[in-house]
């Protein structure tokens, strides 16, 4: 048996059923020592298949062609949002190099990040930002990364525009046990604090880092949860928050998943970074339906993103916050006096009486006279004898 390009190995493994083998097993190939100088095969890694987590607009196809003056077009409604596009190898591979085409533009502020993904599990490969002009990118890593796809999770418009792949095919295993199904995002239908201080929330259910939750200043100074309620009760396995700006260590915000009415804590977030994605992973995946954010005024992360795989096809209702009773009217008693608009008596001097105020004209301004010694004056209506 000879193999399509050498590989380094330490032992082999012959899976068999029974006593379906091989009677004898030779291994020929080179020993290796200290000096041996290994090669990293750079083999083009052939792309299949391009799909968003989101459609915002934009057309990824053309990364799947070498043409330059094929570029995936930009899109500039709805797309202001973190993105992952997955592109699919050809077959699955062990990645040794990334070539990113930059075009035009800069986006350090929000660079694109690109990870090679196997199964469920990503390993990041390189970090993006467009820092040159019309030019390859070349990206190493310091070893060999096993990969069945790659991933760039873009903001905007903020992408490579071409992206080769590098390093080497690898064989179908038969011992290869299934992979888990990879990490999807949790929708997040509905957002309900425990009291309104002020704030608004609504910005958690967007992922345009242009839109925020506002700071509130009078009567937030207090706890409060926040409850983001799922499309689908699902069972999550990580969630990721936007640490904008401010660090606040006294009163982190808690994190904690809600499975009917039991609440599980999973971890704190405190702000410690800076215009960045912050990952919380679970040590094992649980069910739930909703997350709620414990809270202490302005101290909260700016979005947040919830992965994992829905286990219902149920919709969940989102609670409501019950609207305070309408309180009845208040009992009439006695009976409505008629009003004799003559009867009014101004302690200042006027030239006219009160009457326009009781006479159902709305479109004339009234007007007593000029010329008043007394800025501000009472007037009274006397009672007549048969009234009270």
């Amino acid at each position: 048996m000879s193999l399509p390009q050498p590989l380094v190995a330490d032992a082999i493994i012959v899976h068999k059923f029974g006593n379906n083998i091989p009677q004898k097993i030779k291994v020929f190939g080179e020993v290796i020592t200290p000096s041996t100088v290994i090669p990293m095969l750079e083999n083009r890694i052939q792309l299949q298949s391009i799909s968003a987590s989101e459609n915002t607009g934009q057309d990824y196809t053309p990364w799947l062609n070498d043409d330059l003056n094929s570029m995936v077009a930009s899109a500039w409604t709805g797309n202001s949002k973190w993105v992952d596009v997955t592109i699919k190898l050809a077959q699955k591979a062990l990645i040794n190099k990334l070539s990113l085409y930059d075009f035009e533009g800069v986006f350090s502020d929000y660079p694109a990040q690109i990870y090679a993904q196997n199964g469920s599990q990503k390993t990041l490969l390189a970090t993006f930002d467009g820092s040159t002009y019309k030019n390859w990118v070349h990206y190493k890593p310091n070893q060999s990364v096993l990969a069945d796809a790659i991933v760039v999770r873009k903001f905007g418009n903020n992408i490579p525009q071409k992206i080769n792949v590098y390093g080497q095919a690898v064989l179908n295993d038969p011992l290869d046990v299934p992979a888990p199904p990879a990490d999807e995002r949790v929708k997040l239908i509905s957002v309900t604090p425990s009291e309104n201080t002020g704030q608004n929330y609504t910005p958690w259910l967007n992922d345009d880092l242009n839109s925020l939750v506002a700071s509130a200043w009078t009567g937030n100074s207090k706890w409060v949860d926040v409850t983001l309620t799922f499309e689908k009760r699902s069972k999550i396995n990580r969630l990721s928050f936007y640490d904008y700006e401010g660090v606040f260590t006294t009163n982190p915000a808690s994190i904690y998943a809600l499975d009917g009415t039991n609440k599980i804590f999973l971890g704190i977030f405190e702000g410690l970074t800076y215009k960045t994605f912050v990952d919380l992973k679970l040590p094992q995946p649980l069910e739930a339906d909703a997350i709620i954010v414990r809270k202490f005024g302005n101290n909260i992360p700016q979005k947040v993103q919830v992965y994992g795989q829905a286990v219902s096809t149920t919709v969940v209702t989102p609670p409501t916050t019950p609207n305070p009773p309408t309180p009845p009217n208040p009992p009439v008693l006695g009976t409505k006096i008629p009003i004799d608009a003559k009867r009014w008596y101004q302690l200042n001097t006027t030239d006219y009486g009160l009457d326009g105020l009781f006479d159902s004209v709305t479109d004339v301004s009234i007007n007593t006279g000029w010329g008043k010694i007394l800025s501000n004056y009472d007037a009274y209506y006397p009672l007549l004898d048969d009234e009270e």
